[in-house]
């Protein structure tokens, strides 16, 4: 039933409560999983142009900053990654840069998921009672369905 599964994460203690679920789906057929983080890029026009002020290349900044970014997340992702292999779950692992919500439903559709996992919250959320921004803006205009976890 939800063979390719899309989980996008920020690494926080919410979004790895989501890895149990995803495990369990292992049970009801799923296949493959895309462990996806999303960089939201709106520090990084700010970043690049005090880059500029301090006397640095923006453009060599920028390569160095986005490379740091890529490999920290690709590490932070090897013990989720390594849980769904373990699981027998064909797993890969995106870095992309955008509006998180966007991003979740643009890789949702052009891999063609049959089913989002995600947390309910991220980093630095205050309260437990709301839904992430992110979360939220993703279970509103996903095509496919979001199970969202607490």
């Amino acid at each position: 039933m939800f063979e390719k599964i899309l989980f996008p994460t920020d690494f926080s203690e919410c979004a790895g409560k989501s890895v149990e679920y995803i495990i369990k789906l292992r049970e009801a057929d799923a296949k493959e999983v895309i462990i996806l983080h999303v960089v939201d890029d709106s520090a990084l026009g700010d970043m690049v142009k005090f880059s500029k002020k301090a006397g640095f290349d923006p453009d060599e900044f920028k390569r160095d900053v986005l490379g740091d970014i890529i490999q920290d997340r690709e590490r932070a992702a090897e013990a989720d990654r390594s849980r769904f292999e373990g699981a027998g779950l064909k797993t890969t692992v995106r870095i992309e840069f955008g509006k998180p919500s966007r991003e979740i439903c643009r890789m949702a559709e052009d891999e063609k998921v049959s089913l989002i996992v995600m947390g309910a919250q991220g980093r630095g959320r205050i309260s437990s009672m709301l839904l992430g921004s992110v979360s939220e803006g993703t279970m509103r205009n996903s095509r496919v369905p979001v199970l969202i976890v607490r």
